[in-house]
């Protein structure tokens, strides 16, 4: 039902000539798409499996000599991105722990949420064209309405 409305909604704006904007995470602008529309599942799947790899991990010998040589120790509070000192450091070690192929693929993964992959492989599949910003640019432009609504 969702996808039905949003894919309303993208051939309303385009109709009306607005400039379609897809919002990649930060230092990611370009990054993360799918191989292609018909691809999007298939390469979701594949990241699941390797997310399911991360108990694993988290059992390993390497993981528990990380905790005990001071990631422990790494503050836990998240920050606008939802991620903590913490949940990078482990992220970060997940992916040193995997094989280089399936680091490499989530690596190259990294810059669209699981939806958005999807989407962006639609709007290329159909045509459309659209611009790519940071979510950084995101906030800004809030701060600037709230700014201009109070004066």
């Amino acid at each position: 039902r969702w996808w039905s409305k949003w894919i309303g909604n993208i051939e309303q704006a385009a109709s009306q000539g607005c400039t379609l904007a897809v919002y990649y995470f930060n230092n990611k602008k370009g990054q993360g798409k799918v191989k292609d529309f018909t691809t999007a599942g298939e390469e979701h799947m594949r990241r699941e499996a390797i997310e399911r790899r991360k108990d694993a991990f988290l059992k390993s010998e390497g993981f528990c000599n990380a905790l005990e040589a001071g990631l422990k120790h790494l503050p836990k509070e998240k920050g606008p991105d939802s991620s903590s000192p913490y949940s990078r450091e482990v992220h970060r070690l997940f992916l040193a722990w995997l094989p280089e192929e399936d680091r490499d693929f989530l690596v190259s993964s990294e810059g669209l949420g699981n939806s958005q992959k999807a989407e962006v492989a639609w709007l290329e599949r159909n045509g459309y064209s659209y611009i790519e910003k940071e979510v950084s640019e995101l906030e800004s432009l809030s701060h600037k309405a709230i700014g201009q609504a109070t004066e």
